[in-house]
């Protein structure tokens, strides 16, 4: 029974391990985005203030 408690746990370890990584990587593919001056789905220009605040929530969420 301890056998495959510790095999579940190096599983679970794995899959943090994984999804870790996964979110590292996510963002540092954001961080070297700039926000896009224009909406692709209406067209419409998007505002530097809005733009900033885009910019300023990936920061934090750093």
């Amino acid at each position: 029974m301890t056998e495959s408690r510790t095999r579940e746990g190096s599983v679970q370890d794995q899959i943090d391990n994984t999804k870790a990584e996964a979110v590292l990587t996510a963002r540092a593919s954001m961080s070297s985005r700039e926000a896009a001056p224009f909406c692709t789905i209406r067209g419409h220009d998007i505002p530097e203030d809005r733009r900033w605040a885009v910019r300023r929530a990936i920061e934090v969420q750093r």
